[in-house]
């Protein structure tokens, strides 16, 4: 990337700097010089100012809604709407391989009131997950 200014570059340093290093006064002699009412010229430019962030606001706000359309996409084809079988089928094993991971899973979730159809959809997508990496697939 070349960062070397052109000439129209430079002037356009130049203009601003000259701009912004008058006084009040030395501007508003400026603007009368050119016909323009000081006091109409500050109330433009604050509007354009304005009109400038609100565009840059509503394309930001648009750029985002997207990557939220994108993010939203992404998580309704993952795990949730995927096949489940292979994680409930993991599931299953762990059960069946230890008779006590059901009363401790249920002692962690609910103080031994019993694992919620939450608690197993959560446990499942986290099995899913780990299935994913294990295959070196991170959903990307």
């Amino acid at each position: 990337m070349n960062n070397k200014k052109t000439p129209l570059d430079q002037f356009e340093d130049a203009f601003i700097d000259s701009i912004l290093n008058m006084s009040a006064s030395e501007l508003d002699e400026e603007l009368r010089d050119l016909g323009l009412d000081p006091e109409v010229a500050i109330t433009q430019t604050k509007a354009a100012v304005a009109r400038g962030i609100i565009k840059a606001n509503k394309t930001n706000f648009a750029r985002k809604r997207s990557q939220l359309t994108d993010v939203k996409a992404r998580l309704a084809s993952s795990s949730k709407l995927g096949d489940r079988s292979g994680a409930v089928a993991r599931f299953e094993k762990m059960k069946t391989g230890d008779p006590e991971l059901s009363n401790r899973m249920m002692m962690a979730a609910r103080k031994g009131k019993g694992l919620s159809e939450n608690d197993v959809e959560a446990i499942l997508e986290d099995l899913d997950d780990l299935e994913k990496l294990e295959k070196g697939d991170d959903g990307k």
